[in-house]
């Protein structure tokens, strides 16, 4: 099974293209809560599939990912090595969205390869997402991993950015979701 776990505002074409490619996506199948509230985080944590933000820059992700109800950033511009040690050191997933690399911008091409090459080189936890704006922007496991590897990407890597990461995080949710105080494990 593969989640997308980005997918925009939820819609029924969506979640039908989505069914005939044969993918999960959230928001459609799984809740979604993509905010940088932290007070709204906090109260909609458990009700919620996955959490994410959308930082703007690289001194806003820092910030967010102190916050450990964050299962994932949305990444859109050029990451430094600092966001992703940071990131791995919070246990928060760097999801980049493919959609910019369809621009045929070389610009947003580049920054997609970049960032992808630069969490892989650091070990951090990658997840490739469509980020797609409608339902012909949402592509399969496959071809999502077939972009990440076309962008240098090992296949491995890809394969897991797309088909495990998601799935982990969705399982370590319902783990934490059944627990009296958020992320403490007995």
């Amino acid at each position: 099974m593969f989640i997308d776990v980005y997918a925009g505002d939820p819609s029924d074409e969506k979640r039908r293209v989505a069914d005939k490619l044969g993918i999960r996506i959230a928001p459609g199948h799984y809740s979604l809560l993509v905010s940088k509230d932290r007070r709204r985080v906090r109260r909609e944590r458990r009700s919620t599939d996955f959490v994410a933000a959308r930082p703007k820059n690289k001194q806003e992700m820092n910030s967010l990912l102190t916050d450990t109800y964050y299962d994932f950033m949305i990444v859109e511009f050029s990451l430094g090595k600092r966001n992703i040690r940071m990131a791995k050191r919070y246990e928060t997933a760097v999801a980049i969205p493919v959609a910019p690399a369809f621009s045929l911008k070389v610009s947003d091409l580049a920054r997609v390869r970049k960032n992808m090459m630069l969490v892989q080189e650091l070990g951090g936890t990658l997840l490739i997402c469509s980020g797609a704006g409608d339902a012909s922007q949402l592509r399969g496991g496959r071809e999502l991993a077939a972009m990440g590897i076309l962008l240098g990407l090992r296949p491995d890597y890809a394969t897991r950015a797309v088909k495990h990461v998601p799935v982990a995080i969705l399982e370590r949710n319902r783990r934490r979701a059944k627990q009296e105080v958020w992320g403490v494990e007995e």
